[in-house]
């Protein structure tokens, strides 16, 4: 099974470039799974929800601590199905913690080693769109949440992904693409470095 995530800010089009995969790769005849991170319909993904927008109070370090946990929670699930399955499709994993948390003044030693027992993804997608961009799209949760009006944040967060996502794309392990660009233009780029990898893993 590989691990493959999108990432980026909020509303950058992870959710649709994750389901567009999902339903190529499908049809394909791939033997395809797909989930997201934050999961709001468990109990930590709805203390997560509760906390964006404004309903629950904690320090940040608790907060990764839960956001830590909710990815724990599928872990599970990940060993259930990583013999049957050709492809598991992330929408956000680890690099979107780490981008976040380090923008909120946590100290990156300490998300990694929250997260150090979680598999590693085998490619990653960052969708780049700027804070502007971010805070101006339509989400799914209505108004804008705790991170997603927060522009100093999102700049922040913008930075460290840039920064560990350049490195991982130099390693051949992420694609940078530009999030503003027309859907199906990016879902050609995924798709077909996806079935590259693919071919790639089947060659190995």
């Amino acid at each position: 099974m590989i691990i493959i995530t999108f990432e980026g800010l909020d509303k950058s089009g992870k959710k649709s470039q994750s389901e567009l995969l999902y339903q190529a790769l499908y049809e394909r005849g791939y033997n395809v799974e797909k989930s997201e991170f934050h999961r709001y319909d468990t109990p930590t993904g709805q203390l997560i929800r509760k906390f964006l927008d404004g309903e629950y109070q904690a320090n940040q370090l608790a907060i990764e601590c839960i956001m830590a946990a909710d990815k724990y929670a599928q872990l599970d699930w990940f060993e259930e199905i990583k013999e049957k399955t050709d492809v598991l499709i992330l929408d956000r994993y680890l690099t979107s913690q780490f981008a976040y948390s380090t923008a909120n003044g946590v100290d990156i030693d300490f998300t990694l080693s929250l997260l150090d027992r979680m598999p590693e993804p085998n490619f990653e997608f960052f969708l780049d769109i700027s804070p502007e961009e971010s805070m101006k799209r339509k989400g799914k949760w209505g108004e804008n949440d705790k991170y997603e009006s927060d522009s100093a944040l999102l700049s922040k967060a913008r930075d460290n992904y840039l920064r560990i996502m350049t490195i991982e794309q130099e390693s051949d392990r992420a694609l940078i693409l530009d999030g503003t660009k027309e859907v199906e233009e990016l879902h050609k780029q995924i798709l077909d470095r996806t079935l590259s990898l693919l071919e790639e893993k089947k060659v190995a």
